[in-house]
């Protein structure tokens, strides 16, 4: 569980799987949660800075074609097409900025311990703790700047829930 994108796929699925069980769920947490999956920025980032650094075929092609591009993409589209949208705010992304500094604040720790840096941008031993730190904040800011912006593009795209299930009489929602 090392791996910041590992932790953004778990986050898209629970959340998805969340709302499949109830569409009209909204709690801050929930919401802080929500957001991370939008804009877990593994997608941005894994191909911007580590792609080159990998000659995969087979299965870890496979893996890393489904980590690091299809589910932020579904992500994304996901959320943009059927919502829930308007469930953020600017708190909400300041509240989500925990996840990446926690996570980067854990990596430099545990590598601190064991040696094991998941990303040559943490690493340590390679770069020294000023370098990674500067790393960790601006991997932060991109986070943070692609929170507000899902929170500006929500409010302009507008309030989007799924629609209640109609019956198969009438062709109208049922009464609530």
């Amino acid at each position: 569980m090392g791996f910041f994108t590992i932790q953004c796929n778990l986050i898209v699925g629970a959340t998805c799987v969340l709302l499949a069980i109830n569409p009209q769920r909204a709690s801050t947490m929930f919401n802080v949660f929500r957001l991370i999956g939008v804009v877990a920025i593994t997608g941005v980032v894994y191909h911007v800075v580590l792609a080159g650094l990998f000659d995969l075929d087979s299965w870890g092609l496979a893996a890393d074609m489904i980590l690091h591009t299809v589910v932020p993409v579904v992500a994304v589209v996901g959320w943009v097409v059927c919502g829930p949208r308007g469930l953020t705010s600017r708190r909400t992304a300041q509240c989500a900025l925990a996840f990446p500094f926690a996570y980067m604040v854990s990596t430099l720790i545990r590598g601190a311990v064991n040696g094991f840096y998941p990303y040559p941008f943490a690493n340590v031993n390679t770069l020294g703790y000023a370098l990674a730190i500067i790393n960790g904040v601006w991997i932060t800011a991109l986070f943070y700047g692609l929170a507000v912006g899902a929170d500006r593009l929500g409010r302009t795209l507008g309030r989007r829930t799924p629609s209640p299930p109609r019956t198969a009489d009438s062709g109208r929602p049922p009464p609530v």
